[in-house]
């Protein structure tokens, strides 16, 4: 299990389903966990920064869709909050940005309001705040 936590970022559940097929009792998996974070293997703030990380960067998700996989990883709050904090503001801001400006070339409407529509479900399904997105959209030409 260090092999498999070494090669890349592991939750705690990522390790633990692994761990299910193999013929061990519970006890068992549970000291193999422990091990694993007593030697630095596992450690579930560093990978909550740097999923959110790459799932902004790589996958240009927003705070919210970002926030519900680190929950669906059974993850903590204060873990999941520490996570999201790494990112940027004003990289986060440029990316609503660019990703709405994008939509914009492509979204072929005869209204304003329906345009405006097409980018804002486009930018919520991101995980994108409705606060941030409808602020950039007022913003666009």
């Amino acid at each position: 299990m260090a092999h498999y936590c070494s090669m890349q970022e592991r939750a705690v559940s990522d390790v633990l389903l692994k761990l299910r097929s193999a013929p061990l009792s519970d006890d068992d998996k549970n000291h193999i966990v422990a091990t694993l974070k007593k030697e630095g293997f596992l450690n579930e703030a560093r990978y909550a920064r740097a999923f959110a990380n790459d799932k902004f960067k790589l996958n240009q998700w927003g705070r919210i869709k970002i926030g519900y996989a680190l929950r669906m990883k059974q993850l903590d709050s204060a873990t999941i909050e520490e996570g999201l904090e790494q990112i940027d503001k004003g990289d986060y801001q440029k990316l609503i940005a660019t990703l709405a400006s994008r939509k914009l070339k492509d979204t072929r409407s005869t209204s304003t309001a329906d345009r405006n529509n097409k980018i804002a479900r486009f930018l919520l399904q991101r995980g994108f705040e409705p606060d941030l997105v409808w602020k950039t959209i007022q913003d666009l030409p």
